[in-house]
């Protein structure tokens, strides 16, 4: 699980802003937090993001989703000399040489870490690696710029020889993954397989679907496809026409590889690939008879609560966190409160996952589901710098409204419109027509 996300000098993000799951004093009159060790009173199953468009929420989830990308890419997948593709929080002015921090604590087997790292556009400046066995911190590893990697006792492994390894520019935790480190290794695969992000791109979330559905044998993702009153009664996974790739031939490497030319022919011109693309068709009923859609047949809701289920399973079946940028991109209200739901209730989650979303649909709030230490606002500040801050902040009155609290700008985050300067902006002088 997530205890709390931290992070601070990236994209619209100046200071050090904090995602936080951890629960508070509040009560709900249906369910409590999720007990964890560490914490008083447990851990929340769901976060809320709400605010102005351009106000940051999205930038809070690009956050987490550059520092799992940072974990997974950084040794394996970066040149030694490529610079950082960080997005620090831009001024006008210059930006080379400041650090941008992010730090997660987590569980895993119900044992707390936190692991984090500092970097700018050229280096790693510091990383760490703390954990919690017994309440008690152990400091596995701690990398200073231009210090040697310090280890503690507990961490066991070749941790010298992974060192030397270890570029400026990637993670020593990712180096050490890489080079088969049981302890690190298996932090590093949990954190992978702990967080999964939403995809926009439609044709590559189906492909996704026909994937899950190839693989496992549960008729889950049919089930909720029925539940959300779709029209749909079963799915078809199939495969597209095949698509012939030219692709560029790879140079000859004569003695090496003798039957290379066989494969590829000549050195120069292009090599035809055929590949199969899965996807998946709706099947539909319609007066009584079976009827096939293709997938541009379907409405944008309809393949966006569809291609977001893998991915939503794969959290409440395993575990984990479920990310989700506007989880109510053409989905109807209460279609999202339903997905809300099946984190918030125990018979639905008993893996404890959780969910990670932004939105701007305010019926959430008046729905009495959410937690208010579950609800979050994104706001962009006078001075450009986007800021997070959480409902319970404001210490709401038991029965207070909150979607008219937030909807009248009680809590801020909400943009500040002016009808009249809507209607200017359409008054046309003779010459504009």
């Amino acid at each position: 699980m997530l205890i709390r996300f931290q992070f601070s000098n990236f994209a619209s993000y100046r200071d050090l802003q904090t995602i936080s799951w951890v629960a508070s004093s509040l009560k709900h009159p249906h369910r409590d937090p999720i007990a964890a060790a560490g914490t008083e009173h447990g851990i929340l199953p769901c976060c809320a993001i709400y605010g102005a468009n351009a106000s940051g929420k999205s930038n809070a989830i690009k956050a987490l989703r550059f520092f799992v990308d940072v974990i997974d890419r950084s040794y394996r997948r970066w040149a030694p000399e490529q610079p950082v593709p960080i997005k620090p929080f831009f001024t006008g002015g210059e930006t080379k040489g400041q650090e941008s921090k992010f730090v997660l604590d987590f569980t895993i087997e119900d044992v707390q870490y936190q692991y984090g790292f500092q970097l700018d556009e050229s280096e790693v400046v510091e990383e760490w690696l703390h954990v919690y066995p017994i309440g008690r911190k152990q400091i596995w590893f701690h990398r200073l710029k231009g210090s040697a990697i310090q280890f503690g006792p507990k961490l066991k492994g070749p941790n010298r020889a992974v060192e030397q390894l270890t570029r400026k520019n990637s993670l020593f935790l990712s180096a050490a993954a890489q080079q088969g480190h049981d302890q690190l290794g298996q932090v590093h695969f949990r954190l992978m397989r702990m967080v999964v992000f939403d995809r926009h791109q439609i044709g590559a979330s189906l492909r996704r679907l026909a994937n899950w559905l190839q693989r496992h044998e549960d008729h889950s993702i049919l089930r909720l496809i029925k539940a959300a009153d779709l029209g749909i009664v079963e799915l078809d996974r199939t495969e597209e026409e095949p698509r012939h790739m030219a692709t560029e031939r790879q140079p000859e490497l004569p003695g090496l590889f003798p039957s290379a030319s066989a494969i590829l022919g000549p050195v120069t011109g292009k090599a035809i690939v055929t590949m199969k693309i899965p996807t998946v068709r709706f099947v539909h009923e319609v007066e009584g008879n079976a009827l096939v859609f293709e997938a541009n047949m379907e409405s944008d809701g309809t393949l966006i609560y569809a291609s977001r289920l893998p991915g939503l399973l794969q959290s409440l079946k395993f575990g984990g966190v479920y990310v989700v940028d506007e989880l109510d991109r053409s989905l109807h209200p209460a279609l999202c409160l339903q997905i809300v739901k099946l984190f918030l209730s125990p018979d639905t989650n008993p893996k404890k996952a959780q969910l990670l979303f932004t939105t701007h649909d305010t019926t959430l709030l008046s729905s009495g589901d959410l937690r208010r230490d579950e609800i979050w606002f994104a706001e962009k500040k006078p001075d450009g710098a986007s800021e997070l801050y959480a409902l319970s902040d404001f210490s709401p009155r038991k029965n207070e409204n909150l979607e008219r609290g937030y909807l009248q700008g009680r809590y801020g985050s909400v943009p500040v419109l002016n009808e009249a300067s809507f209607l200017n902006a359409l008054r046309f002088e003779d010459k504009d027509v």
